[in-house]
């Protein structure tokens, strides 16, 4: 493993500087700002990078019982935009093809699966949910409650909307 990243050593120099002026005097550096992230990390949670693969991200941050709606999603979507690129952005999973597609966002009661301009889509299952003005999203707690059919409905009309 190689050493500490710039960043890191950054922070905990200023640690150090903070503890030499302390009027505490203390020797260690406080435990807050040894975990302390670097600016590079993204989403706030799980230290998940822009650089970390999915996989990593659903190690990280998708709870166990969720991980298998995850791999379908997943699944479901190397069958059916086989061209879309999956990567980790804004911290979350996401599939891009000339624009984002579709995303996951996992929960502490759900795993999200959202569409970036899913208000435009048929929704002859009434499963799109959403406040955003482009956006929709459908919530997805277990593997077998999950509609894949319309899952794969909002993908292909996903893909029609990409290819405009």
């Amino acid at each position: 493993m190689s050493g500490p990243r710039r960043e890191e050593v950054g922070i905990a120099n200023l640690a150090r500087t903070f503890c030499e002026g302390s009027p505490l005097g203390c020797t260690t550096i406080p435990a807050d700002v040894e975990r302390a992230r670097p600016r590079g990390v993204l989403g706030g949670r799980g230290g998940v990078r822009a650089t970390d693969t999915v996989d990593a991200f659903v190690e990280e941050r998708v709870l166990p019982e969720f991980r298998d709606i995850v791999a379908m999603l997943r699944a479901m979507m190397r069958e059916c935009a086989p061209q879309a690129t999956e990567r980790i952005s804004y911290g979350l999973p996401m599939w891009m093809g000339n624009s984002t597609l579709a995303w996951i966002s996992p929960s502490k009661r759900d795993i999200t699966f959202g569409f970036t301009y899913g208000r435009e889509f048929e929704d002859r299952y009434g499963l799109r949910r959403g406040p955003g003005k482009p956006a929709r999203h459908v919530k997805i707690r277990k593997l077998a409650d999950a509609n894949q059919e319309a899952l794969r409905s909002y993908i292909r009309q996903a893909l029609e909307r990409d290819s405009r």
